[in-house]
């Protein structure tokens, strides 16, 4: 599945206050997305790997 940023961003902006939209998005997959023992999303983790996603330059941008 692929997801168009810039789609995704206009429609946000359309739909939300200006504040409430991200300036950059991070697509993952959903064999990246950590988990728990208990599948829940482990967000501790999530964090982690969008900050290195987004210090890598793995984002894409919102405008």
């Amino acid at each position: 599945m692929s997801v168009d940023t810039l789609e995704l961003h206009k429609e946000l902006t359309r739909r939300l206050s200006s504040f409430k939209v991200p300036r950059e998005y991070v697509i993952l997959s959903r064999n990246e997305v950590p988990v728990l023992h208990s599948n829940k999303v482990s967000r501790r983790e999530i964090e982690k790997l969008v900050a290195r996603k987004l210090a890598a330059g793995r984002a894409s941008p919102g405008q």
